[in-house]
């Protein structure tokens, strides 16, 4: 996240994918880094929304059973 607000997208991004690679990496925490995926891609001087839309509704489907779990 901080690697983003520098403006070093192409790493951030790397870092990210990164560490959800990570195969024992608890939901809540994927569909977070999923989402910043989204963030970042946005945010880059590409700009892409398509992509980044595609990793927000990919974070919020895979944390969606996490909501409903909740007492």
């Amino acid at each position: 996240e901080i690697l983003g607000h520098q403006g070093h997208y192409d790493e951030a991004v790397q870092e990210t994918r990164g560490v959800l690679s990570v195969g024992s990496l608890p939901r809540d925490l994927k569909a977070k880094g999923i989402c910043q995926l989204g963030d970042l891609v946005a945010a880059s001087p590409a700009h892409d929304y398509k992509q980044a839309m595609e990793d927000h509704l990919a974070a919020i489907k895979l944390a969606d059973p996490l909501s409903i779990a909740l007492p």
